[in-house]
Order: structure tokens, then sequence, then C-alpha cells
């Protein structure tokens, strides 16, 4: 009986302890829980703050492009008032010269007028003899005048008008030809520019294209002929690589190979020409498990790197694909085969 009686005061001590053990452990769960609960509360606020502050980015961005936009508004009616200045301002060049080539003109004829009819003629002629010669020389005019028909008053007038006529279509024809130089050095400065810019893409797609090919362990090139609008892709697989064989044309590669160094020269060139969107679809139709997750890394590394979206389209499992705030994977539900 006493060892039973030992056996029971032993096991009700254990009870005592577990139930001191069960009380702590209420209480840790009781106090873990509230922790949870401020926690969710916290974590609902910041995404609240979150969702703020991405509604007024987008608010700002908004803002910015009317900005932009009346800018470029701004900006063309400002060019439009300068080249309507600078015609005024030619138009008026040309108003003031005709005005100083016409007062020379004018004292001109007054200088010759004052020469060739003075104020007295000393004759030994009769009025009468005069008045005849005078009604004379009034006929012969009158009959040129007829003749020609025109008088010598609209003759001049005519003369004037041509000249002047002239004069303007002299200084339109050096004004077009000054605008014309203008036009050419402009045109063949963005000409230099394009050029400059041209060659900074192909070298860039160069240099993307040989790096991706690299993390493969493959070598290739690019070469473009931008007079023929030609582009050349040479790669070299892995094990060619390695044994310093000559790289071969994109066309006897395999389906794999294929379609890795197409996926590495689209990339190649995305990393040179920005774009706000960019769509893959079906790429990996023809890749092995390891060059498609190799492919895979490589894309999101690519787009970890500039602002553009992707979007990547595959028949394959995204499963390997982990969710993120910057990844989203949009499974569509499997196609009904019953009918």
């Amino acid at each position: 009986m006493n060892v039973f009686h030992d056996d029971i005061k032993e096991c009700d001590d254990k009870i005592k302890r577990y139930a001191g053990q069960f009380t702590a452990i209420s209480n840790t769960q009781k106090e873990a829980k509230e922790k949870l609960v401020e926690i969710k509360r916290r974590m609902h606020t910041i995404l609240s703050r979150e969702a703020n502050r991405r509604s007024e980015e987008d608010e700002f961005r908004t803002k910015v492009n009317k900005v932009e936009q009346q800018k470029s508004v701004v900006v063309a009616r400002l060019e439009e008032l300068n080249i309507k200045a600078q015609t005024a301002k030619i138009r008026l060049e040309r108003s003031k010269n005709l005005w100083l080539e016409s007062s020379r003109m004018v004292e001109s004829w007054i200088a010759q007028s004052a020469e060739d009819y003075p104020d007295r003629i000393e004759t030994d002629k009769s009025p009468d003899d005069i008045e005849r010669q005078i009604k004379h020389l009034e006929g012969i005019a009158q009959e040129t005048e007829e003749r020609h028909g025109m008088t010598l008053a609209q003759a001049s007038e005519e003369v004037f008008t041509a000249l002047k006529e002239y004069e303007e279509a002299k200084k339109s024809i050096d004004s077009l030809k000054r605008v014309q130089k203008c036009i050419v050095k402009m045109l063949r400065d963005r000409r230099e520019k394009w050029d400059s810019f041209r060659q900074y893409i192909s070298l860039a797609a160069k240099s993307y294209f040989g790096y991706y090919l690299h993390l493969r362990g493959d070598d290739g090139s690019l070469k473009f002929n931008h007079e023929l609008k030609r582009l050349e892709i040479r790669v070299a697989t892995g094990d060619q690589f390695s044994k310093g064989a000559r790289q071969k044309d994109s066309r006897s590669l395999s389906g794999g190979e294929k379609s890795f160094s197409q996926i590495s020269l689209l990339l190649s060139l995305w990393q040179s020409i920005s774009s706000p969107l960019i769509c893959l679809d079906e790429f990996d139709v023809f890749m092995d498990a390891v060059n498609r997750k190799q492919t895979m890394s490589m894309i999101m590394n690519a787009a970890c790197d500039n602002t553009s979206q992707y979007i990547l389209i595959t028949p394959q499992d995204a499963s390997n694909m982990e969710p993120g705030p910057f990844i989203t994977v949009h499974r569509m539900a499997d196609p009904d085969r019953a009918t």
C-alpha cells in the first residue's frame, strides 16, 4: 500500500506540474493571438497606406502627362510664332529696301526731269509754230499709244511694277536658298545623330547577345548591315565553343538551341530599345527543363533591370514561378474535353 501511495503522490505532483505548464502555455497562446491581431491590424494599415500611395502616384503621373502635353502644345505654338516673327521681319526688311530703292528712283527721275526740262527755253519760233509742233508731237504720241495699246504713264507704271516684282522675287529666292541651307544642315545633323544612335544600339545589342549566350556556356555574334537592312546571327554551342570551332548559322541549330538563341536576341534588342510592354508567347515549347529554367531566370533578371512590363505566355507548367510584389502568375482553367 505504501508503494501505491507514493505512486499516487508522484502522479498528483505530475498532474499539478502539467496543469501549471498548461496554464502558462494558454497564457502564452493568448498573448500570441493578441500580438497576431495587432500585427494583422498594422498590416491592414500598411496595405491601406500603400494603396493610397499608389493612387496618389497614379494621380501625379496623370498630372505630369497633362503638363507634358500642355508643354508640347506651348512649344509648338512658340515655334509657330517664332516662324511668323521671322517671316514678318523678312517682309519688313524687304519693304524697307523697296522703299529706299523707290526713293532713290524718284530722286533720279526728278533730277533727270530737271535736266531735260529746264524752267525756260529760249527759241526764235513763234507761238503758232510752237503750238503746231506741240499738236504734231501730241498726235505722234497718241498714235504710238494707240499702236501699243497703253499710255506712257501706264507703260511707266508697268515697268515700275515689273521691276518691283523682280526685286521681290529675287529676295524671295535668296530667302528660300538660306532656308534650304538651314534645312539641309539640320537634316545632315539629324542623320549623323541617327547614325550614332544606330551604332550605339548595334554595339549594345551585340554585347548583350554575347553576354546572354555566355550564361549558358555558348558564344555568338551579331552582324548588322544597315545599308542592306540585314542581320546575320552566328552561334557556337558550349561544346563547340570549348573546342574552338567556328560559329554556325542559326538555321543549323537544334530546336532548344534556336529557342534559347532567339530569347537571347530578343532580350539584347529589348535592352537597347525601350518599350513599356514586352510580350513572349510559347517561347519555351522546344526547350527541356534545364534550358527552360535557365531561360526563365535570365528573363526575370532582365525584367528587373528595366522598367518595362514583361508578359510571358506559356503552355508549360509554371509551378516553379513564385509570385511576388513584381511577379504575378495567372493560370487559365483547363479546357473542357467532354464537349
